[in-house]
């Protein structure tokens, strides 16, 4: 998220640069924050599993995959017209996979196994 900040406030055409940088260190957070629930529960977590684990579980990880699908979808080819055209949006883009990372981690405390 911090790549997305300094490529916002330096200048609107370091976006190009920075960029893909951010949008591979956000990717490679989210699986990082997915993969959190296989280390509190080991034999009952699993990386793929659709509709399980409660309703608050699935509901908070459905939220959060689709923030992040949408911020993965406004940084792919957009945001170079992002950041010339919008001041902050850069930053916008990096709190929405941030609180997709933390609706992730947080799911796993509603985890009914």
């Amino acid at each position: 998220q911090a790549v997305f900040v300094l490529a916002d406030f330096c200048r609107p055409s370091w976006a190009g640069v920075l960029g893909p940088p951010g949008l591979t260190l956000n990717c490679l957070s989210l699986f990082v924050a997915h993969y959190s629930g296989r280390r509190r529960y080991p034999t009952q977590y699993h990386l793929w599993q659709p509709f399980r684990g409660g309703f608050r579980f699935a509901t908070m990880h459905g939220v959060a995959w689709f923030l992040a699908s949408l911020a993965l979808y406004l940084t792919l080819g957009r945001v170079e017209v992002l950041a010339t055209s919008y001041r902050g949006a850069l930053s916008g883009l990096g709190c929405l996979f941030f609180l997709s990372e933390l609706l992730l981690v947080v799911a796993v405390g509603f985890f009914d196994r």
